[in-house]
């Protein structure tokens, strides 16, 4: 059989669950008291039902318990930024773009080599340039720290002067 509190304890929806202190002397008095012997199903069924909590009082953000630290808002967007994909757009000297959805690991070169395919040229007469500086084709757009609807330029090989 099981004691009151245990039996309270048992009947709690999970979010009033996790805002307990695991540390309170309620919580401690529950895990050491040895169950209650003493009642018969008579008692029992003679009890009122546990109320039926409202939806609307549950917590809208999540309480760590105690001795949790609380996940930072940088570490968040961190994770997510390496998870979700970016937009990019790669600009020809006409003006002409082409946009791509990629992930922050994929490599340029795969990039380049879909944008030769589209535009019907060989990859190795192209040149891609992000602020005025060559994109090399083992970069990501992790390590070149793109942001969503960044621009690459595209321009064709010079050869001499």
């Amino acid at each position: 059989m099981r004691s009151e509190e245990q039996k309270k304890l048992f009947n709690l929806p999970l979010w009033k669950f996790r805002e307990m202190d695991l540390h309170s002397p309620e919580w401690m008095s529950l895990s050491s008291s040895p169950p209650d012997t003493t009642k018969n199903m008579s008692d029992e069924s003679a009890e009122a039902p546990a109320p039926v909590p409202n939806p609307s009082e549950a917590p809208a953000v999540p309480i760590p318990s105690p001795g949790e630290a609380p996940a930072m808002p940088s570490e968040l967007v961190d994770v997510k930024k390496e998870e979700r994909p970016i937009n990019l757009r790669v600009q020809d000297q006409q003006g002409g773009q082409v946009h791509f959805k990629v992930k922050f690991s994929t490599p340029m070169r795969k990039i380049f080599d879909m944008y030769a395919q589209k535009r019907g040229v060989a990859v190795n007469v192209l040149r891609f340039m992000l602020d005025g500086r060559r994109v090399r084709p083992e970069d990501t757009a992790a390590t070149l720290g793109l942001e969503d609807d960044d621009q690459i330029d595209c321009l064709l090989e010079q050869i001499g002067g």
